[in-house]
């Protein structure tokens, strides 16, 4: 569960639609380019505050639901958001009432970082993605430099008290490392298409990597490789086996 039910109140970027909006052709490029058609009856949004993802989504599923612990946030992506195949609803994640094996698609973008308890959201995961099914995840990395959603260096490496008295914006959050990450998704088969996105940011409608694509055009994908642990955000494609 998350640690506070007031995010969208904490960090308000989350509700600028503009934003989230570009986050969401993010996630559905990958949709499209790591699912077939046939793989894409039933979605499920973790932490998916105002709705704004969820609903890009949609229109790629038969049956979208989006979940939070935001009470305001999904009380907005109910009022926003009225569709037939689509359902916003006040829920832990870590313990949801879905059946097992129940959902082809889940999206956990931004949120591991923020739940009480990131075992249990996993396993929940796990337990309730259909075989052969894929849970996207986008996950802060710790050894970044800037902390994600203040910008400010080093503020997440301080005490709780300390970064929160430094600035309003920052929520208490438990970053994992690349190694880390990919212990905790471990009984998934993971693939990390962090690389993959940097070197082809446009297919993947990563606006500001493609604007240094030119750039990064002539980075070896080995050096990529060899920092990835200091790479700010990830990407993974975690199947059930």
């Amino acid at each position: 569960m998350l640690k506070t039910n007031s995010y969208s109140e904490v960090v308000p970027k989350i509700m600028e639609e503009k934003g989230r909006e570009q986050i969401a052709r993010q996630i559905a490029s990958i949709i499209k380019f790591h699912t077939k058609k046939s793989d894409r009856a039933m979605l499920l949004d973790i932490g998916c505050s105002t709705g704004v993802v969820t609903k890009h989504l949609s229109q790629y599923f038969k049956y979208s639901v989006g979940i939070d612990a935001d009470e305001s946030a999904i009380r907005k992506a109910k009022k926003a958001y009225v569709k037939k195949n689509l359902e916003f609803l006040l829920m832990n994640a870590e313990n949801t009432r879905y059946k097992d094996n129940y959902f082809d698609v889940i999206v956990l973008n931004q949120v591991y970082e923020f739940v009480n308890n990131q075992k249990a959201l996993v396993n929940e995961i796990y337990r309730i993605l259909k075989p052969g099914g894929i849970c996207i995840v986008g996950a802060r990395n710790k050894l970044s430099l800037v902390e994600g959603q203040t910008g400010i260096p080093f503020i997440h490496f301080l005490p709780e008290k300390i970064a929160l008295a430094l600035d309003k914006r920052y929520y208490p959050a438990t970053y994992l490392s690349l190694s880390e990450l990919k212990s905790l998704f471990a009984k998934f088969e993971i693939e990390n298409l962090t690389a993959n996105i940097i070197k082809n940011s446009v297919k993947y409608n990563y606006i500001s990597l493609a604007k240094h694509a030119r750039l990064i055009r002539y980075i070896p994908r080995m050096v990529i490789d060899a920092l990835m642990f200091l790479v700010p955000n990830y990407i993974f494609l975690c199947r059930k086996k």
